[in-house]
């Protein structure tokens, strides 16, 4: 629910913001990310953390949901918040680290190496012992799909279909990335 004030009392509000410290703007910032976050307002969130200067939280926010916002057909969005944070903050999360991978196919001309980066970085965390079996067959799958872009932009296709038909045994029906695979 969205909440309008008096000018009057906005610019009180706005007086009072610019005399805080760059410090508790940016732990306002982040406490406003937060709740954005627990409200399910995901953009506001991004925006709040953004300000906040938090790459982090950036990333926490993209690894827990992104993907939905893939499925509301929200791609640009994701992929304007992928290319804000720097390589070092994606390798750090898998499953932005797997988005980036994905996205990075839907340029003219990939980056292909930093595509495999990403990927090689999701490969070793499903080689360790640090994933669930549910998620680890979830990102399994997921990187399936994005290795299957890979093998068809580089003229791969009996590959690309083995990466996609490896996808489907792993991911759910409901998924997007299921869907993806069976295009």
């Amino acid at each position: 629910q969205r909440y309008r004030y008096h000018h009057l009392f906005s610019e009180l509000l706005q007086t009072h913001l610019e005399r805080l410290s760059a410090l508790q703007l940016s732990q306002l910032h982040t406490r406003a990310a937060l709740w954005y976050c627990d409200h399910q307002s995901t953009v506001d969130a991004l925006r709040h953390a953004k300000c906040a200067g938090n790459l982090d939280l950036i990333a926490q926010i993209l690894d827990q949901h992104a993907i939905t916002m893939f499925t509301r057909g929200e791609v640009r969005l994701v992929a304007t918040w992928l290319a804000w944070l720097p390589e070092s903050v994606i390798l750090q999360y898998p499953r932005v680290a797997l988005l980036a991978a994905f996205n990075i196919y839907f340029h003219a001309l990939p980056d292909v190496l930093l595509a495999e980066r990403y990927l090689s970085t999701i490969d070793l965390l499903l080689a360790g012992d640090k994933v669930s079996d549910k998620e680890r067959l979830d990102l399994l799958g997921k990187t399936n799909v994005v290795r299957g872009y890979q093998a068809r932009y580089a003229g791969q296709t009996d590959l690309s279909l083995d990466f996609f038909k490896n996808a489907v045994g792993s991911l759910l029906n409901s998924d997007l990335f299921f869907d993806i695979a069976m295009i």
